[in-house]
């Protein structure tokens, strides 16, 4: 028995140092074959024998080795048919099943700390992504600004004056968009690389007539902010109950035609020369406090903007609709809210950038009375900021944007600024910072520290 216990841990220590199968074939070789007598027990009932004395064992050779472990996964001899000198073959059953210590799965503590310092680092990540995603519109926005500035600049160097905001007939109540000829927008598309969308106009026609549907449908990127994606990417359908045509695709940019409404009542009868004449609202010589720079069927020449083309707004963010029946944001329309700002300083009710009230915006031809009594509803437009006048006594919209504390602006020398929704709009008696802003003519100084804090 001392025989068989040496050979066993001789054997056990290759396992346990992790010898080759040849090396523990040199082993069980040495030992059993010099020093095993034959016994009526099975190999295995000896081998389990062996290994649960646990101690070091020595070979004829005089080799000290270490105990194999039981659970060794390491191919086993067969020790009867070593001893009979049979084939070298292992044992037709199954080993025991492989066990190495230290290894082990995670445990529930461990996989939930894992989750919760996922779940923190995603929390600290997500702000700066989304930070940096809008740091990317907001380039893209001011960006879309300035070509369209550099358009304009370049109508106005070719045709000696700034393009109207709106254009209709004369004589004519403009009441509804089917009275609407060319806005300022569809004159600069050909300055604005969009020469064939320019020549699919029939502009002998109506913009909303059914000839034209095609053009004013067409979506185009340079005309849109990408923060407002939300909605301008939903075409106005028309006012319900109205015949304006359907499929106006949306833009986010409106020319300042001025402080002044774009329209008063009985005002398209009662002038003889409404066609930029001198008794057109705003423009006339004796209201210098008042014109802007791209009025209804009025425009003017750079030369005629007294207080200088640096310190004067050309142009400014405006929000699509939030639903097909809202026509603000409409890029190939004319009137208040949809290409033109009116009345969006201290004179009207739309009193400087993102006015919050209720009242704020007024839009000609029964749109608000459908915003804010059917769809989307009063609450919905004080949420969203885009407060809608029942009255639309007069036609009056103000700058709008989705970006965070205020709107993009172009001026007349081409520059692009970001104005705060803080600016001062009211100064008492006098003209505050954003109306100076909005006059072209009223030869009042522009504190820039007030206007860029």
């Amino acid at each position: 028995m001392a025989a068989v216990s040496l050979c066993i841990g001789a054997i056990w220590g290759a396992g346990q140092r992790g010898f080759t199968t040849q090396e523990e074939d040199h082993v069980m070789g040495s030992c059993w074959r010099e020093q095993l007598i034959p016994s009526k027990h099975s190999g295995r009932s000896r081998w389990r024998a062996a290994d649960r004395l646990g101690e070091p064992a020595r070979c004829a050779g005089g080799n000290w080795q270490k105990p194999i472990h039981r659970f060794s996964t390491k191919r086993t001899p067969d020790i009867g048919r070593r001893w009979a000198g049979g084939p070298k073959e292992p044992f037709s059953h199954q080993s025991d099943p492989p066990f190495r210590l230290g290894e082990h799965g995670f445990t529930l503590v461990e996989l939930l700390v894992v989750i919760t310092i996922i779940g923190i680092l995603v929390a600290l990540l997500l702000p700066a992504v989304q930070q940096a995603r809008e740091s990317a519109r907001r380039a893209q926005c001011a960006n879309n600004l300035k070509q369209i500035a550099l358009a304009v600049i370049q109508y106005e160097s070719q045709q000696g004056m700034y393009p109207p905001s709106v254009q209709f007939d004369p004589g004519e109540e403009p009441a509804w968009t089917d009275r609407f000829r060319p806005n300022w927008i569809i004159l600069i598309l050909p300055f604005l690389e969009q020469q064939g969308l320019y020549n699919s106009f029939n502009l002998a026609l109506p913009i909303s007539d059914p000839a034209n549907r095609y053009a004013r449908g067409v979506d185009i990127p340079v005309l849109k902010c990408p923060t407002d994606a939300t909605y301008n990417r939903i075409k106005f359908a028309g006012t319900p109950g109205r015949n304006e045509g359907d499929n106006w695709a949306r833009g986010n940019y409106g020319a300042n035609a001025g402080r002044g409404y774009m329209l008063g009542p009985g005002w398209w009868s009662s002038r003889p020369d409404p066609i930029c004449g001198p008794d057109s609202p705003g423009w006339s010589t004796n209201a210098p406090l008042f014109r802007g720079v791209m009025g209804a069927n009025c425009s003017q020449p750079a030369a005629k903007i007294r207080d200088g083309l640096s310190n004067t707004l050309m142009l400014a963010e405006l929000r699509a609709g939030l639903n097909q029946y809202d026509p603000r944001g409409t890029w190939a329309m004319g009137n208040a809210g949809a290409s033109s700002l009116y009345a969006f300083g201290s004179y009207g009710d739309a009193n400087g950038p993102n006015d919050p009230r209720i009242n704020s915006d007024d839009i000609k031809g029964g749109a608000c009375n459908y915003l804010r009594t059917v769809d989307p509803g009063e609450a919905v437009l004080i949420q969203e900021r885009m407060g809608c006048c029942l009255g639309q006594g007069a036609w009056q919209a103000t700058t709008r944007s989705q970006h965070v504390g205020g709107v993009y602006t172009a001026f007349c020398d081409g520059s692009v600024h970001f104005i705060s929704n803080w600016v001062e709009t009211s100064a008492g008696s006098s003209l505050s910072i954003w109306d100076r802003l909005i006059c072209s003519m009223d030869g009042l100084p522009l504190d820039a520290s007030k206007l860029f804090p």
